[in-house]
């Protein structure tokens, strides 16, 4: 629901609000009506993918700066 998502997140309702809207409307998530819930679709699944992706590539890259220090 929107108040789980306001909570978890740490955002206030015009924000949560406006991230919902931009998410959908670049078809990150969608609103499923009969289950009232949101769901990641298929091209935010990938969007996270690359994130968590990039993340590693920089830890990585972290980790043998500080070991040639």
């Amino acid at each position: 629901t929107k108040t789980n998502i306001m909570y978890k997140a740490f955002l206030t309702f015009t924000q949560m609000r406006e991230y919902l809207a931009l998410l959908m409307e670049k078809e990150l998530i969608k609103y499923e009506e009969g289950a009232q819930r949101y769901r990641t679709t298929e091209k935010g699944i990938r969007l996270l993918q690359m994130c968590n992706q990039i993340n590693e590539e920089l830890v990585i890259l972290d980790k043998t700066r500080k070991l040639s220090i």
